[in-house]
């Protein structure tokens, strides 16, 4: 996958920025780089090996869930207000 854009790698991953942002691309984007010290170059090689692609996918999915259900709970809640 080397030369891919972030994009790219979470689109081949079933992840496009219309599934999950492209703000939460960049986000996680930048934390690899700054957590590891890496380069442009290596960001590729590195976001292929950092997490197991299914504990990545199982993650996001259950980060999804979590966002749901405060969105959830704050509707609740100002519906209660």
């Amino acid at each position: 996958m080397g030369g891919d854009s972030p994009t790219a790698l979470f689109r081949k991953a079933g992840l496009g920025p219309e599934i999950i942002g492209s703000k939460r691309i960049k986000r996680c984007v930048a934390r690899w780089r700054d957590r590891h010290h890496i380069t442009d170059l290596q960001a590729d090689e590195v976001a292929e090996s950092l997490v197991p692609m299914s504990l990545f996918l199982a993650q996001t999915e259950r980060l999804n869930a979590l966002e749901s259900r405060i969105r959830q709970l704050e509707d609740e809640q100002g519906r209660q207000a």
